[in-house]
């Protein structure tokens, strides 16, 4: 805890150095007595003491202009050690004594996480979406998103809305998730690869397909490390196959959908635009069959000691998507590959079984699992209770979240939300230059 104080104390001087010099005309003064006394007490972890300092100060001083937010730290502090009624007393002290201000507008936001972290989810959400519609309207310009509170806010409410299905609200909620702290080198990538998902997502679950089309194909190029290349690849082949228009398409792959890449483009390597136009012509080509054994054989010599190949990773998106759309003809196939292939491919084809909802498939997943090894029946468990754990988030917005559990992608490697039905779309109607 005490390591985790430390961290917390320069970011938090620092924003109080922020608003002060918003707050006045003259240069930005150094931490007040109170500002400073409250992070001498965080180094030791003294928190009664400082949650009794800022009541006192407010009762003595409330135009101290630094003590709103001092008094939004400590709540936060109260809120990370899990105290959690505390926390919102003090978060509810600074919205009552401060309307109007940035301080109450992160407060609201800090009562979403400690209501949320009680466990009454709803009341968590309800109080996002009032501190990030706050915050927004009250931050200063050049203030906007640089804290965690807000930017935390808007990553909460993105991860409700997807798993509760509201897409539209959920691509806005990703676009405005800019986190501070987020280091650099992995940090920033994984930051943005997760945006870049979710907003992927989002968007071809709200619609229209052409706006979809229209980011996937931009979204090629800003480059591997800050999109997930593979399914912006398979998005644009389901978006074609779906409006029948794989013929355009791959004619756009031939020409590596250079008339669309945007001005600031990381420019592609020869071998990296090969490989990308590789695994566009490999999910094209995958679509069009019929066979579902060409679509089975996409998780046939999986080798996670390997760097897996751009066109593998888009085959399989193909190929679990329309496995799954077709459940009918497929389930039987699917079963009898999953209990064959031992390997990394055969837990995947189980998923698709898991997340089948026929009666067939249920009867060959009681068989799978009596006939597995005791990791691939635990892995058949796990990957129920996540389908699970999506079915009722998706019904009921209470539910306190398990996101990364309810997703399905913490063993699996299956993004199983993409491959739900999108909007439909008029064939001929995607753009074919």
């Amino acid at each position: 805890m005490q390591c985790k104080l430390i961290w917390l104390i320069p970011a938090a001087l620092c924003c109080l150095l922020f608003l002060a010099q918003h707050s006045a005309a003259q240069p930005a003064p150094k931490p007040s007595e109170l500002a400073a006394k409250i992070g001498e007490l965080a180094k030791y972890d003294k928190l009664n003491e400082a949650v009794a300092l800022v009541r006192s100060q407010a009762e003595k001083d409330a135009a101290d202009s630094q003590l709103p937010m001092t008094m939004v730290f400590v709540a936060d502090w109260a809120r990370a050690s899990d105290r959690l009624d505390t926390s919102l007393e003090l978060y509810g002290e600074v919205i009552q004594r401060f309307p109007q201000t940035l301080s109450a507008a992160l407060a609201t936001c800090g009562q979403g996480f400690a209501l949320d972290k009680q466990g009454k989810h709803k009341e968590g959400v309800a109080a996002w979406e009032r501190g990030v519609a706050f915050y927004s309207a009250v931050a200063p310009r050049d203030f906007k998103d640089r804290t965690n509170l807000a930017s935390g806010a808007w990553h909460a409410l993105g991860e409700h809305y997807v798993m509760t299905r509201q897409w539209s609200k959920g691509r806005r909620a990703y676009l405005n998730w800019q986190p501070v702290d987020i280091g650099c080198g992995n940090g920033i990538d994984d930051y943005l690869s997760t945006r870049a998902y979710n907003v992927l997502l989002c968007q071809a679950h709200a619609g229209p397909a052409s706006t979809t089309a229209r980011l996937a194909r931009e979204a090629l190029a800003c480059g591997s490390f800050s999109t997930p290349q593979d399914l912006v690849v398979f998005v644009l082949v389901r978006l074609y196959s779906e409006s029948d228009q794989l013929d355009d398409l791959e004619h756009l792959a031939e020409d590596d959908l250079n008339s669309v890449t945007p001005a600031h483009a990381m420019p592609l390597t020869p071998g990296a635009r090969r490989s990308r136009s590789a695994a566009f012509l490999a999910g094209i080509a995958l679509a069009r069959s019929r066979r579902w054994s060409d679509h089975i054989a996409a998780f046939d010599g999986i080798d996670r000691s390997k760097p897996e190949l751009f066109e593998d990773k888009v085959r399989r998106h193909v190929a679990a998507w329309k496995l799954l759309r077709e459940q009918n003809e497929t389930v039987s196939a699917v079963a009898i590959a999953a209990r064959q292939n031992k390997g990394p491919g055969g837990d995947l084809l189980a998923e698709l079984l898991v997340n089948m909802s026929t009666t067939e498939a249920k009867e060959s997943l009681g068989r799978l699992s009596r006939n597995s090894t005791p990791n691939r029946r635990k892995l058949i468990v796990e990957l129920t209770q996540q389908r699970d754990l999506r079915l009722k988030k998706s019904k009921n917005a209470s539910l306190t979240s398990e996101t990364k559990q309810a997703r399905g992608t913490v063993r699996s490697g299956l993004p199983m939300l993409f491959y739900e039905p999108w909007p439909s779309i008029e064939p001929g109607s995607l753009p074919s230059s």
